[in-house]
């Protein structure tokens, strides 16, 4: 469930009007991170996972 938090953090940011593609980009980075979360794991996987969603949200632009 924690995964739908990236649809607040859209809707949260398209009231405050920011600009759209950094909402998208924030929203991508948060559902990538929250998917990974899981008990127990380490600050590094995290990290990893927000990394990797930003390598394929760049893959999708190239």
């Amino acid at each position: 469930m924690l995964v739908l938090v990236g649809i607040a953090v859209v809707v949260a940011g398209f009231i405050a009007r920011i600009n759209p593609l950094v909402v998208i980009l924030v929203a991508a980075v948060v559902t990538g991170v929250l998917a990974a979360v899981t008990p127990g794991v380490e600050i590094r996987a995290l990290f990893d996972a927000g990394v990797a969603t930003l390598s394929r949200f760049g893959d999708a632009f190239n």
